[in-house]
């Protein structure tokens, strides 16, 4: 709104951001953390300049207000921005231009992440923890490999707090990796094939436990599975309300004390 700018502006529609959210598994805008929807909108905006649609020429790149470059193209009067139509194009503004567009513009960081076991929790407020030490432990790009099929058992922030961990201020990726392996299988495990209970499950990290009874599904007896099977291009995701922490404790010792 700075009027003193000068601002190209490819504009969504509500139809595009559905779209999105359809894409992404969440009900609501409200649902994604507002660092990611951001990151979203400022890949939208050009600083600095007014594109009008006579300026802008096939292959032609502009840098973005998020720092990444979009790619124009042109074929006849068919305009696209990252391959996404532009439907009406150069609505004028007194401090710029707009350009409505009948898709959203997706960052490499978010393509990259999307129908992934990465993406139910990345785009969700619920999960910002999670997020947050998969990224400081340096996973990020483990978990999005398209070629694996993990089986991912994903702690809500609310899960973190239940297990004693409030922040992630001071852990480093040494901290945070051996729990974040804790909560991997490195193979596709739905519900309906997760083994009896009492059996032993074996994780990126060691074993944890399974107890299925009329409660419900439990890991290690604490650890409640509350929602199962979000499928995902490489593995699952299943939801729990506590996070694991490996046991750095033997049998003995454990009894001793």
């Amino acid at each position: 709104s700075d009027e003193n700018g000068s601002f190209t502006v490819f504009a969504p529609t509500n139809a595009s951001f559905n779209a999105l959210l359809e894409a992404t598994g969440q009900a609501s805008l409200d649902d994604i953390p507002d660092a990611v929807l951001r990151r979203v909108l400022e890949y939208h905006v050009v600083s600095g300049a007014e594109l009008v649609s006579s300026s802008l020429t096939d292959g032609a790149t502009a840098t973005t207000v998020l720092g990444e470059d979009i790619t124009v193209g042109v074929d006849g009067s068919n305009v696209t921005i990252n391959s996404v139509a532009v439907a009406t194009a150069d609505v004028d503004a007194s401090n710029g231009i707009v350009h409505i567009i009948d898709g959203i513009l997706v960052p490499s960081l978010e393509s990259s992440i999307l129908n992934t076991v990465v993406e139910p929790a990345y785009f969700n407020k619920d999960f910002t923890i999670l997020t947050e030490a998969v990224v400081t432990a340096g996973l990020l790009n483990t978990l999005i490999d398209s070629d694996a099929n993990f089986t991912v058992f994903a702690p809500t922030n609310d899960a973190f707090e239940a297990a004693g961990i409030t922040s992630l201020d001071g852990l480093t990726a040494n901290d945070l990796t051996p729990i974040l392996q804790y909560h991997v299988l490195d193979s596709e495990v739905k519900q309906a094939d997760l083994p009896a209970t009492g059996s032993a499950v074996t994780t990126l990290n060691g074993d944890f436990y399974l107890s299925i009874n009329s409660e419900g599904v439990f890991i290690n007896g604490l650890t409640e599975v509350i929602l199962t099977d979000i499928d995902q291009d490489n593995g699952v995701v299943h939801v729990i309300d506590r996070t694991l922490i490996p046991a750095d404790e033997d049998i003995v010792e454990i009894a001793v004390a």
